[in-house]
């Protein structure tokens, strides 16, 4: 199922962006890296997970921690939520993706890691496939927006890839590039993002 998916997300998105080469290469390179650890997303899977594992989705109540948006949960890979977490705490709080996946290397089986990498390769297709999307249906600056969300998350996903991390100038390039695009309604929203963290 993840494999199909992602195939999904990548012949949508390419089709969405036909023109961007970047696009193309590390989504097909992606496809064959998740195709040749078939077994191991397997391993992982029956475990209930939140396809939407996110800031926004948690709530924090005196000493309760409290999880919402139940329709996102199903059985899956088992780091399918911490795989969207990390891939979210890039760009919103860098040292805790660092220090959680940091966890999983020191903590977990090699398999363990490897699937966490292939789940967070994933979570990029779908992110790459809505962006795409996005570019194709907008004008002006949300297609502008839409286009360097592009850019940014192909990055990423190269840097997953060649096992390495992503570099804080390519982050810290993307975010200017990002608040320069955004409208009113949107930098609103970030800001009750900024208040989570």
């Amino acid at each position: 199922t993840y494999l199909e998916s992602f195939a999904s997300f990548r012949t949508k998105a390419l089709s969405c962006m036909p023109e961007d080469r970047h696009l193309a290469k590390a989504p097909e390179e992606a496809q064959e890296f998740l195709t040749e650890h078939e077994e191991t997303i397997e391993q992982y899977c029956g475990f209930l997970t939140h396809e939407d594992f996110a800031l926004q989705n948690l709530r924090v109540t005196d000493k309760d921690l409290y999880l919402i948006d139940h329709s996102s949960l199903r059985f899956g890979n088992k780091y399918e939520s911490w795989a969207r977490f990390l891939n979210f705490m890039i760009l919103y709080n860098r040292p805790l993706e660092r220090a959680l996946a940091q966890y999983v290397r020191d903590n977990r089986s090699e398999g363990e890691n490897l699937s966490l990498r292939l789940m967070r390769i994933y979570k990029i297709g779908e992110l790459l496939h809505y962006h795409a999307c996005a570019y194709a249906h907008s004008d002006g600056k949300l297609q502008m927006l839409s286009k360097k969300r592009v850019e940014f998350w192909t990055n990423v996903l190269e840097s997953l890839l060649d096992d390495s991390l992503v570099s804080e100038k390519v982050i810290e390039e993307y975010k200017r590039s990002r608040d320069t695009l955004r409208d009113e309604e949107e930098k609103e929203r970030q800001k009750t993002l900024q208040r989570l963290l």
